[in-house]
């Protein structure tokens, strides 16, 4: 299937087929991106030594002349010149230089978008025309990217979870020819698809991109608008956020004996999970308090430290704790049963 911009230039080429029918007439196709500054070539030559009196540029939608440059009281002299305000304006130029001439527009618009045609009418030999056909191709003001909801997504999307799809949706705004979207993870290329917005009346490229996996963390997701190969890309981009259920927990020291009466920093440790594990210390199951909690730098590992003083009747029971975030139901955990051990005089 052809893109956008095949089918525009497939187009042009039809106009160009139309308009250039006569071999004999020199044809130029010229493009040109908005504000650059264009020249148009009229050709000047003929087979004897002549000298053109009257050149005469037509825009191929209009039956009339929108500049023209009348030489006739000799190229020595001054030469009149005049261009239609509705078309050129003051923005068209023709310096009777050597040939081929060149009608020089400056700040190129969209509107001057059209096929042209350069007659020149020489004191001796027949007239002469030159076709041109010009294109101005204007890039677009923005490339915005949607969630799900409609939402206008700039920095980060998510949070998502392992296994979920990405869906998100791109549409450029403004520019000339339609501008050629396309999607990249990181700098690889993914499949879109083009979907057709009823209620904005636009098209837009859709991505469902998954499923997710802890690689895709802070994954760069763009969105690329091309009008043409001379002109700049414009693109917006986003970061894939995500949420991961604890990979583990680990009570450190643990199926040590202990002794009564001694107080303990006793370490549970929780890594892999986003956001950062809360982490809860259970005695069979009452739940102890005199907790305080630590998070690495990197927000990967969580650590827990209980102090507490054991006496004779924790022997036998169960110690342990427990890691979870919102991304899991049920918490990871970690624990033994209790030695206690004491000196006589502790235990009576």
């Amino acid at each position: 299937m052809m893109n956008n911009l095949q089918l525009f230039f497939l187009n042009l080429s039809s106009v160009l087929l139309l308009t250039c029918g006569n071999k004999n007439v020199p044809f130029y196709q010229i493009e040109a991106v908005v504000g650059e500054t264009v020249h148009l070539p009229c050709d000047t030559t003929t087979n004897s030594a002549d000298e053109a009196n009257l050149i005469l540029w037509y825009r191929e939608d209009k039956g009339t002349p929108i500049y023209s440059v009348d030489i006739r009281a000799g190229i020595s002299k001054v030469a009149r010149r005049w261009s239609d305000e509705t078309a050129f304006g003051d923005r068209a130029h023709l310096t009777l230089d050597k040939g081929p001439w060149k009608l020089t527009i400056r700040n190129s618009q969209v509107s001057d978008t059209g096929a042209y045609r350069c007659r020149i009418d020489f004191e001796k030999s027949q007239t002469h025309n030159c076709r041109i056909v010009l294109t101005v191709i204007a890039l677009p003001k923005e490339v915005i990217i949607l969630d799900e909801k409609g939402a206008k997504r700039s920095t980060v999307v998510g949070p998502y979870n392992e296994g979920d799809f990405v869906i998100l949706y791109c549409e450029a705004v403004g520019g000339t020819p339609r501008s050629e979207l396309t999607w990249f993870y990181e700098d690889i290329q993914i499949n879109s698809e083009i979907y057709a917005n009823v209620d904005t009346k636009s098209l837009q490229n859709v991505i469902k991109f998954g499923p997710l996996k802890r690689e895709h963390l802070n994954g760069r997701l763009c969105c690329q608008a091309m009008s043409h190969i001379k002109s700049a890309a414009v693109e917006a981009m986003v970061q894939i956020d995500m949420n991961f259920p604890p990979l583990g927990i680990r009570l450190l020291g643990a199926h040590q004996p202990l002794s009564a009466g001694h107080r303990y920093d006793l370490l549970c440790q929780s890594a892999g999970g986003r956001p950062p594990a809360v982490i809860t210390w259970w005695e069979n199951d009452i739940r102890l308090e005199k907790t305080t909690e630590t998070i690495s730098s990197d927000g990967n590992q969580t650590t827990s430290t209980l102090s507490i003083t054991f006496d004779k009747s924790d022997a036998g029971k169960y110690l342990s704790c427990k890691a979870y975030n919102l991304v899991i139901t049920a918490p990871l955990e970690d624990g033994w049963m209790l030695d206690i051990q004491c000196k006589w005089k502790i235990c009576i």
